[in-house]
């Protein structure tokens, strides 16, 4: 039986808990149905008989992963480089994390990009001839392909739920409806797709007979599945309590906002980007205040009591911040008018002008100005009174709410998703064990200093970015 590695380059102790990545789940799958044998590991995993595999696979989340990449075939004694390594055994790489897979193509043989259906079979019936691969024109392949092609398929859902622990997951939708101009996956996942209701249905049922009750139904919005409200209903109707409330305020329409208070949902997740409505409809958000307001008042009215909001920093031609303080008044006085406690969480993360998006081009933050809005924005958090220490005692570690990266690990950032294959010659030099969620100074100051001894390296710094080195 071929033998196929399936690895993670998540850290097995990452926030000291299990998390699950459906489409690690769905590429297991498809291993699974070709008749190979697949076993799947973690960075941090010692392999033994790490060579009798065919094929190492590579799922990456985000795109800091890839600095685990070398750091876990070093201890597995696994040459980087492609190179001397001649594909024995194929490496392969995918996942969400890699929109640019440049940085990191010197180690890697062949790149699945976008959705891994059609394209995993492929590699599988193919995977000894690095030309018939290159035939298929969403696996780049460094040593042969010069352009780089998403899958964007059009192909119906029919991913199987998967039960862990006690929960389990359903894929409701892939794609978006939205093109947001900040968000790479509206561009590049494809068209819009929902599994079909029926189906939905069956895999409730096949869970609920396994003894479980808490499912998470997958959308990037929940409340645009055409057939949401057949499914609250037969929710409701089966007893299932839903563990996802990611919801897009637009579609929090009354009727679903009643039905998810007999199902007893009391959270509620909305990216709203930006509390300025220009600024909202200037990255095609379409957000205005009036549906902002009238989302607030049904959440109240429909005994919500944690209402979390996420946020982006530093979005195109955001200059003032002042009708974010307005509305965190406006939403702590609305809560004055109810009878009850009620948790609000602004998490903030920075804007990433990630590519083949509109604003790839965009400037990256300015941490000056972005530390001095945080300083306001801590202040005004205790003047509201979300926060009960003072603020000037909190910072990115204590704070209520997520603040964004910090500078050294956006800089990183940004290194890796606008840089190009020398990136290459600095990952293969840099000396580290890995990372988990944050990039540590130590790692910082390695890579700065690598890259100052090699001005090719060191000029790809300046992508984008007024001419200003992101070192800086």
């Amino acid at each position: 039986m071929k033998k196929f590695a399936l690895v993670q380059l998540i850290p097995k102790d990452m926030r000291n808990q299990e998390s699950i990545n459906l489409g690690f789940e769905i590429v297991k799958n498809i291993i699974k149905k070709k008749g190979w044998q697949v076993d799947t590991y973690k960075f941090g995993d010692n392999i033994e008989n790490i060579n009798t595999y065919d094929i190492i696979g590579f799922s990456i989340f985000y795109f800091t992963q890839m600095l685990n990449l070398i750091p876990f075939l070093r201890y597995n004694n696994i040459e980087p480089l492609c190179e001397k390594r001649n594909r024995k055994p194929l490496l392969i790489a995918g996942g969400q994390g890699i929109q640019n897979p440049k940085p990191i193509s010197k180690f890697i043989d062949v790149f699945c990009m976008g959705e891994a259906e059609g394209v995993l079979e492929y590699i599988l019936d193919n995977y000894k001839d690095i030309h018939i691969l290159s035939k298929n024109k969403y696996l780049y392949i460094p040593s042969i392909s010069e352009k780089i092609n998403f899958n964007t398929s059009t192909e119906i859902i029919n991913s199987e739920p998967v039960i862990y622990n006690k929960n389990a997951m359903i894929e409701l939708t892939r794609g978006c409806k939205y093109r947001c101009k900040f968000c790479q996956y509206g561009w590049t996942n494809g068209k819009y797709r929902e599994k079909d209701i029926e189906l939905v249905k069956q895999q409730i049922l096949y869970i609920k007979n396994k003894g479980i009750k808490n499912i998470n139904l997958l959308s990037c919005n929940l409340g645009g599945y055409s057939k949401i409200n057949e499914v609250l209903d037969f929710c409701i109707k089966e007893k299932i309590r839903l563990m996802n409330t990611d919801m897009r305020i637009n579609e929090y329409t009354e009727e679903i906002a009643e039905k998810l208070n007999i199902l007893k949902v009391r959270t509620l997740k909305v990216g709203i980007e930006s509390f300025s409505e220009k600024t909202r409809f200037g990255v095609n958000k379409n957000i205005s205040n009036n549906q902002l307001n009238t989302f607030i008042d049904r959440a109240l009215k429909h005994n919500i009591s944690n209402l979390h909001f996420y946020l982006i920093y530093g979005l195109p031609n955001e200059k003032n911040y002042d009708e974010w303080f307005f509305y965190m008044k406006y939403i702590k006085d609305k809560i004055k008018t109810v009878n009850r406690n009620i948790r609000v969480e602004f998490s903030i993360t920075n804007f990433e002008p990630a590519i083949y998006t509109p604003f790839e081009k965009s400037s990256f933050i300015d941490f000056n100005d972005k530390h001095e809005f945080i300083r306001k924005y801590l202040i005004k958090q205790e003047e509201l009174g979300y926060i009960k220490q003072p603020a000037r005692t909190k910072d990115y570690k204590n704070s209520h709410g997520r603040l964004g990266r910090k500078e050294r690990s956006y800089n990183i950032g940004m290194w890796l998703l606008h840089g190009d294959e020398t990136i290459g010659d600095i990952l293969y030099e840099l000396n580290i064990n890995g990372i988990g969620r944050s990039i540590k100074d130590n790692v910082y100051d390695k890579i700065y200093t690598l890259c100052k001894s090699k001005p090719y390296v060191y000029q790809i710094m300046d992508i984008q970015n007024k001419n200003e080195n992101i070192w800086n």
